[in-house]
């Protein structure tokens, strides 16, 4: 985990616990703009649990498995990739 990642999940934290925090304030935003009768109508048109079952399937199978799963590993000294087969680290020439 790089730090660009560690940042981002820092700030969507931060952002999750402001939502939680004004949850009301925003359920009655949303209602004086009229989300609601608009998302129940989606809802009950489009959005049966049929639909909704299926749509998750789908989206779980579509992510497939990483290219090369289980074939490389990093290095412990230099956190390089390397594969599995080999025995010493190409970049800085560590026993792996």
């Amino acid at each position: 985990m790089n730090l660009t990642l560690r940042k981002f999940l820092v700030v969507l934290l931060i952002a999750a616990v402001l939502v939680l925090g004004n949850i009301v304030v925003i359920a009655h935003w949303l209602d004086e703009v009229g989300v609601s009768p608009l998302a129940e109508r989606i809802s009950d048109d489009f959005l049966t649990p049929t639909a909704v079952t299926i749509i998750s399937a789908l989206l779980i199978l579509l992510v497939g498995p990483s290219r090369h799963a289980g074939s490389t590993m990093s290095c412990p000294v230099c956190r390089s990739r390397v594969r599995r087969a080999d025995k010493y680290c190409p970049e800085c020439g560590s026993r792996i």
